[in-house]
């Protein structure tokens, strides 16, 4: 398995989904960080960097992923839904619907970071099995940096331009908007709260996906709330998630067959969007 392409070991992921008597249900709350929180804190202790990843802990890696897919979608429907009644909380909530698709996008390569035991853990195959490989967190591994790294410097996702991106620079970034929204003073009037009807989100997921672009609409802090750039980048980043298993996976995969159309978002959105046209990848470098 030494050399094993990102895609491969995607595929190996998800495969233990294929056998009939393994539950295609989401694991319990927390299961998986409390797994590797003591996996991780017996190998500290015997001085190892390594553990051993069997096949349930593959397949955690995976429903992860899945899992933070559809904060993604949620966090994007909630966005829209907000988008005439409180630009702050559409703005938070659609900059989190691109971070959990990141952070998705980060497990499904073996990528975690634990909180408790300061470590970064990554997936490696090894010696015809996985290990997993335990690094210390430095001070640029914070959640809402580390795993937008995972994804922009890998062979797979590093070279699309609604990826390859940095999530901190100012003032045009997901983060720098997201902060601004966040922690700045004195950001204008708030409307009264009208909840919109579901038609009338329906209508703003349909234009997001229907906007045709040609370059990445990074949001601007200094133009805040740019809430069609959120939820362009947004919505973009999860439809790429959606595809990209559809065309990996194929068919054949019931966990993700089971899970790729959430109950509760049909006839919300349809995951189609208007093909970018453009060439060339747009770096914040």
């Amino acid at each position: 398995m030494a050399g094993m392409t990102e895609n491969k070991q995607i595929q190996v992921i998800f495969s233990g989904y294929r056998r009939s008597n393994v539950a295609i249900a989401f694991p319990l709350a927390g299961v998986m960080s409390e797994l590797l929180n003591k996996e991780t804190a017996k190998a500290k202790a015997a001085s190892h960097d390594t553990f051993s990843a069997n096949p349930v802990l593959l397949r955690m890696f995976a429903s992860a992923a899945v899992e933070m897919w559809h904060r993604a979608v949620h966090s994007f429907i909630i966005s829209a839904g907000l988008y005439s009644t409180s630009p702050l909380w559409s703005s938070v909530s659609g900059y989190y619907s691109s971070h959990y698709v990141m952070r998705g996008y980060a497990h499904l390569l073996g990528r975690y970071l634990l909180y408790r035991e300061k470590r970064v853990v990554t997936l490696l195959a090894r010696d015809g099995g996985f290990v997993c490989f335990l690094d210390k967190k430095g001070a640029s591994d914070r959640e809402h940096k580390a795993y937008w790294k995972f994804v922009r410097t890998s062979t797979e996702f590093g070279s699309d331009p609604f990826f390859n991106v940095e999530v901190d620079i100012i003032p045009r970034s997901d983060g720098a908007h997201r902060t601004k929204a966040n922690y700045s003073d004195h950001l204008g009037e708030y409307s009264v709260f009208k909840a919109l009807t579901k038609q009338a989100i329906v209508d703003r997921i349909n234009r997001i996906s229907d906007i045709e672009i040609t370059a990445v609409p990074i949001p601007n802090a200094d133009s805040y709330p740019d809430l069609e750039s959120v939820q362009i980048m947004a919505y973009h980043r999860i439809v790429r998630f959606r595809s990209y298993l559809d065309k990996l996976l194929g068919k054949e995969n019931r966990f993700w067959n089971a899970h790729r159309t959430p109950q509760w978002c049909e006839n919300l959105l349809d995951f189609q969007v208007a093909e970018p046209q453009f060439l060339p990848a747009v770096t914040t470098s």
